[in-house]
């Protein structure tokens, strides 16, 4: 496996080491492997599905709103007719 080396401030690694012991990662390492691992894979699907639901959201509010100027239309018609 290659090897990466690169430096940590004080507080960084302290937080690193409290986080990879309380989400039970046997070390540091594993930790931020799988980090990685997220930054690299993740990201893109996370988005893809934050614009599906917003997609799915905004078609929703039209297909709503619709329905809501039909149903005045309707309370006027009754009302007058």
């Amino acid at each position: 496996m290659p090897r990466r080396t690169f430096r940590l401030t004080a507080d960084a690694e302290e937080r690193l080491q409290t986080t990879a012991k309380v989400r039970g990662y046997a070390n540091p390492s594993a930790f931020l492997r799988t980090a990685i691992d997220h930054e690299l894979s993740g990201r893109e699907d996370i988005i893809i599905g934050a614009e599906e639901r917003l997609a799915a959201s905004m078609e929703g509010l039209a297909t709503g709103d619709t329905g809501l100027s039909c149903s005045r239309q309707l309370m006027t018609n009754a009302l007058l007719g």
